[in-house]
């Protein structure tokens, strides 16, 4: 170190001034190199302390060796001066050894440290995605990947989109049933809800619009009844309860003949043009650029616009309860809240007048208005049966197929009530317009 190297030579140079000043001792004095080579008799040579100086310094040394030998009382001074050496010496080896140590500690320090944000960092979990961008993406990846182009392409994509919907959500109804009903249900009655709510949709799409309903929940009734009947209760009680009558009527109901009504929306193949309606630019550039045909009829209109409602509902409801909401709105759904209500219900409203102005305003614009309230309505009723059915079966979701919603019941429960409520919509205002159709299979 500096402060080590700066205290050895102040001891160094103290020295021969020292013994140019006092005068002699008795030395050996040798030259080596241009320099001359000083050290003391025994004692000192005994301790190997040896000097340094330069060569003039030596020679006048020498002079005066030879002039006064006497002088002998010299010699407790250099002894005093080797010994300041020693001392200077001594001292200066701690210092060093000192800073050594100190370095090594704080490079240990600092490897530790390193070391241990090092560990830290391998132990820390990996940021997760927020809640919020997960039902963002799952939403789009739904709503452009799979639901808009079948809504587009035609009715036979969209029925089997529909198809593919339900035989999910049956499964998960079932599970709800399965929490509630003792004793639980037979799993054969599961397939044959299953096949009676597929049936029901396809007979929507062959144009069999009467009398579906009924013949399927007849047709459960009696399996229930028939298969059912016969199964032990382990609580000792009868093995159908009204709870498993009234299971399986409503589950028709709402798996097989509510969801029917969506392809019946579709099917609608009066042309926008017989509104006095025509398509604006940007719904066409929207089209073009999702490479999505566009057929020009109110179905098509009327099935994407309700859709569209129903998305926008539930996103001002969701971001107006967080943001303002305070007072709750019933205690089946303790999440909701009448702010949120408002705000959902200002998002379907906007959402129609905006869908109804893009596809050249094929009705008044306060029917279309009204259309967005009812829709609204619906969608809020889905909402809260399923939020019943799961609260009284003990479940936060339905499912968890959908990442960030949940099951297919908890992001579909909103569409089950606001198709028939489209529908009728639709029927009595193009019937008000003097318009009537008959549905096809193809549009």
């Amino acid at each position: 170190s500096s402060h080590v190297h700066a205290h050895v030579s102040a001891a160094m140079a103290v020295m021969p001034v020292a013994v140019g000043i006092i005068g002699p001792s008795p030395l050996c004095v040798g030259a080596r190199g241009g320099q001359a080579l000083v050290g003391t008799r025994a004692p000192l040579e005994r301790r190997q302390r040896h000097l340094v100086l330069p060569a003039s310094l030596a020679r006048h040394t020498t002079a005066e060796w030879s002039a006064d030998r006497a002088r002998t009382w010299s010699l407790p001074v250099l002894k005093v001066g080797a010994s300041l050496v020693a001392t200077v010496a001594a001292a200066a080896a701690r210092h060093a050894a000192r800073l050594r140590s100190h370095t090594a500690g704080h490079a240990s320090a600092a490897g530790g440290a390193e070391a241990g944000a090092t560990a830290a960092s391998a132990a820390k979990p990996r940021r997760k995605l927020s809640s919020r961008l997960i039902r963002t993406l799952s939403g789009l990846v739904i709503g452009l990947g799979f639901c808009g182009p079948a809504v587009f392409y035609g009715t036979w994509p969209f029925t089997m989109m529909t198809v593919a919907v339900i035989v999910v959500a049956v499964l998960e109804y079932e599970r709800i049933l399965q929490s509630i009903l003792s004793p639980p249900l037979a799993p054969i009655l599961r397939y044959a809800h299953m096949t009676v709510s597929i049936g029901t949709i396809l007979a929507a799409q062959l144009g069999v619009l009467t009398g579906i309903f009924e013949c399927a929940a007849v047709a459960l009734l009696v399996m229930l009844l028939v298969v059912q009947g016969n199964t032990k209760n382990p609580e000792g009680g009868a093995p159908i309860s009204f709870g498993h009558i009234s299971s399986q009527v409503f589950g028709v109901f709402y798996t097989g003949y509510l969801p029917a009504f969506w392809v019946r929306l579709r099917m609608i193949s009066v042309p926008l043009a017989s509104l006095n309606a025509v398509p604006t630019p940007f719904l066409r550039t929207c089209c073009s650029i999702l490479h999505w045909p566009l057929n020009p009829t109110v179905g098509v209109f009327a099935t994407s616009a309700t859709a569209v409602c129903i998305i926008m509902s539930d996103t001002c409801a969701y971001l107006g309860g967080k943001r303002w909401g305070k007072t709750p709105l019933i205690l089946v759904s303790p999440g909701k809240t009448r702010e949120g209500m408002y705000c959902g219900m200002a998002g379907a409203v906007g959402t129609a007048l905006f869908c109804n102005f893009a596809w050249g305003s094929p009705a008044h614009p306060a029917v279309a208005t009204g259309i967005g309230f009812m829709i609204f309505c619906a969608s809020l009723l889905g909402d809260l049966s399923v939020s019943a059915m799961k609260r009284d079966a003990g479940l936060k979701d339905a499912g968890s197929l959908i990442p960030g919603h949940g099951g297919i019941l908890d992001r579909f429960d909103s569409y089950f009530f606001s198709a028939p409520t489209a529908y009728f919509c639709w029927y009595m205002y193009l019937k008000a317009c003097g318009i009537s159709w008959t549905p096809l299979l193809r549009s």
